[in-house]
């Protein structure tokens, strides 16, 4: 489990590269003990252009080899607005020695 600070810390490079603010997440470890393999639930609130978010996903998955994307919605507050608000969950997995 000491990686997934290093992972988080990928994660955040990646959205700083895509000019995104990773205000406030919820994350949640899945698992019990005596597991071998964890799962490190992130769910993330974003807002950015369609493009940032979709670089900032394919960034993460191409640095982060233990990340999965889970799920990601995305919604246009506005019609005819660049700006989009998405929700991207995120699972890292992690071995437990």
């Amino acid at each position: 489990m000491a990686a997934a600070p290093d992972w988080l810390e990928k994660i955040y490079a990646a959205a700083a590269r895509q000019s995104i603010s990773l205000e406030q997440g919820e994350y949640k470890l899945l698992g019990s003990s005596g597991e071998r393999l964890v799962a490190y639930q992130i769910n993330l609130p974003i807002k950015g252009s369609d493009l940032q978010i979709r670089n900032f996903a394919a960034e993460v998955l191409n640095s982060v080899p233990v990340a999965a994307l889970e799920d990601i919605s995305f919604q246009r507050p506005a019609i005819g607005g660049s700006a989009v608000e998405a929700k991207v969950r995120l699972m890292l997995y992690l071995r437990v020695d």
